[in-house]
């Protein structure tokens, strides 16, 4: 499961004040989900300055990976 990776990296002190979490559940809004182009779960991705830069697809891909693709874009 993906959730707790994605809460424990939420905690680190070094994205305190440099990345802003936020979890979004497309069933509730798929307005979202059509809106940023989500069409697999789990989604993430990273916006900088309202542009997004990045992102990923999938729990195994997020498990590998989320962890590097935040601290990447968290300058």
């Amino acid at each position: 499961m993906i959730a707790p990776i994605y809460s424990d990296l939420s905690e680190l002190e070094e994205f305190e004040s440099k990345v802003i979490f936020l979890k979004v559940n497309v069933s509730d809004n798929p307005d979202v989900a059509s809106y940023y182009g989500v069409d697999g779960w789990p989604t993430f991705q990273l916006f900088r300055n309202e542009i997004l830069v990045d992102s990923i697809v999938g729990g195994q891909a997020a498990k590998a990976g989320l962890y590097s693709l935040v601290a990447r874009h968290a300058q």
